[in-house]
């Protein structure tokens, strides 16, 4: 595993971790994350 690897790894549980309050209407971080994971 690339040093990359890993940290796209850590982002994607970071924001999979998240609480509650972060999924409510209009809260868009695990979204936006999961596309910047997926564009590099």
């Amino acid at each position: 595993m690339t040093d990359l690897d890993s940290y796209k790894q850590q982002l994607r549980e970071f924001y999979s971790s998240r609480t509650t309050c972060d999924h409510e209407k209009g809260i868009l971080h695990p979204l936006e994350a999961n596309i910047l994971l997926e564009s590099s």
